[in-house]
């Protein structure tokens, strides 16, 4: 496979379609809007495939968006910050920025003050990574450890969480190679010098894929969705424990997704957008409860209007289909964020639809006075 063939598969090639069930309706439901930025003010390039993390400081939450790549293939190195507090992006240009060369499809875990990137793609150059860069956010500059140990072999469209051992990366793709199955620990360590990759021993059978989520919680990693490389989407749910590194397998029954974004918001793992093999790019809303995951559940998202002064484009509540769309997306990059009363949120970027990119932000919350307790 040609790179330039992998990248019309990442975005725009037309795949054949699954079919999506429809899941129950759950009493909870959530609330979007759109942080819409001033007049005059800086705004990142519309793109897709980039990372998006948040730190917070000091009670001051920090979003850092890296890298990226608009449909015609111009890939970003650049680092764009958002003031959760003053709803601003301002454009940084960290030292040693020369060393990270423009992607996308890699990740970005914070751990501290510090954002471990990873991996990504090319396409223009037909290169495809697996270094390290690890962004100070105090100092404002870019480091590139040279870990010991086994790395992963050149990826993008993989995942990465932070867990308590250090950060994990699974799975992805290479234009060389295709899909994989595979894991990674990078423990964290006190200086880049000690930095060493350990790999992690996985079932063989375990689904080979990329554009997948993954989520971290109370000692447990869990894998969903994704694209195979057959170009069906993956229905398996894989769970991991990090102390004992045993695999849990159980299938999601009705749910197919991939290039989508997802964070924990209390109890539940939300996921929002992507692509289902049949409907569209979507802008829809599942949930997975993680103290018993067994299916996901469609949630209707509404719309705060007052927040959406001089939109061009109406966007309509979701009450009853999956398939309806609300600001639908595809290759979007998300985090989660906790704002000044306290209540989490998923913070998505960009992505695409079919006609064009995108460099909008919007926050999707729990929408207190429409769930059951």
């Amino acid at each position: 496979m040609s790179t330039e063939s992998r990248e019309e598969v990442f975005y725009f090639e037309e795949i054949p379609a699954e079919e999506d069930g429809h899941c129950k309706q759950h009493a909870r439901a959530y609330t979007l809007s759109e942080f819409k930025a001033s007049h005059g003010h800086i705004i990142p390039p519309k793109r897709g495939g980039a990372a998006l993390t948040s730190i917070t400081t000091q009670g001051k939450t920090r979003i850092y968006l890296i890298g990226g790549a608009n449909r015609d293939a111009d890939a970003f190195n650049d680092v764009h910050i958002f003031n959760l507090e003053e709803k601003k992006w301002t454009r940084v240009s960290p030292r040693n920025s020369s060393a990270f060369t423009p992607r996308s499809g890699h990740s970005a875990v914070a751990h501290g003050s510090f954002i471990y990137v990873f991996g990504g793609v090319n396409m223009q150059l037909g290169e495809v990574y697996n270094d390290l860069h690890v962004l100070d956010t105090v100092t404002m500059e870019w480091t590139q450890p040279n870990a010991r140990g086994a790395a992963p072999s050149p990826r993008n469209s993989h995942a990465a969480v932070a867990t308590t051992r250090g950060m994990l990366v699974l799975g992805g793709s290479s234009p060389h190679v295709g899909t994989m199955n595979d894991a990674f620990l990078l423990p964290w360590s006190g200086s880049d010098d000690e930095l060493e990759w350990q790999s992690i021993a996985c079932p063989h059978d375990l689904p080979k894929r990329e554009l997948h989520a993954a989520c971290a919680s109370r000692g447990l990693v869990y894998v969903c969705g994704g694209r195979l490389e057959t170009g069906q989407l993956c229905g398996e749910l894989s769970i991991v424990d990090t102390d004992t590194w045993t695999w849990t397998r159980s299938q999601l029954p009705m749910w197919h997704r991939c290039a989508h974004a997802s964070g924990i918001l209390g109890s539940q793992w939300v996921h929002y957008g992507g692509w289902d093999g049949g409907h569209g790019f979507l802008g829809d809303c599942w949930e997975l409860t993680l103290a018993s995951p067994t299916s996901m559940e469609h949630v209707p998202v509404t719309p705060l209007d007052d927040s959406f002064p001089g939109m061009d484009t109406p966007r309509v509540e979701l009450k009853l289909e999956p398939s309806v769309t609300i600001a639908g997306r595809f290759a979007h990059c998300g985090c989660v964020v906790t704002d000044s009363h306290g209540r989490p949120g998923l913070v998505f970027f960009g992505g695409m639809t079919v006609q064009d990119d995108l460099n909008d932000l919007w926050l999707l919350q729990l929408d207190d006075a429409n769930s059951s307790k």
